[in-house]
């Protein structure tokens, strides 16, 4: 099993109170995403630097997102008895 990494981001600060309607929804892009090795599924939380693989995607855990990657990585062929890497 690959062992999970976390990223936390610096934080990011919203004056909210200079908009002129209230914030009914935002969008979060998410850059330099690598797609190169193996699939894999990454949780947003917000508000929760501490979250990590284990936290419950919950409301109560500032949990609002996922993704996936399906990764064109670790690809493999079986030839003439040994295993060799497609790349």
């Amino acid at each position: 099993m690959l062992n999970p990494r976390t990223y936390v981001s610096g934080r990011i600060q919203i004056d909210i109170t200079t908009l002129e309607e209230p914030l009914r929804r935002a969008e979060i892009v998410i850059q330099a995403l690598d797609g190169s090795a193996f699939s894999y599924e990454g949780r947003v939380f917000l508000n929760n630097p501490s979250a990590s693989q284990e936290t419950t995607p919950s409301l109560e855990n500032g949990y609002v997102a996922s993704y996936h990657i399906f990764g064109y990585g670790g690809l493999f062929l079986y030839v003439a008895g040994r295993w060799n890497d497609v790349h």
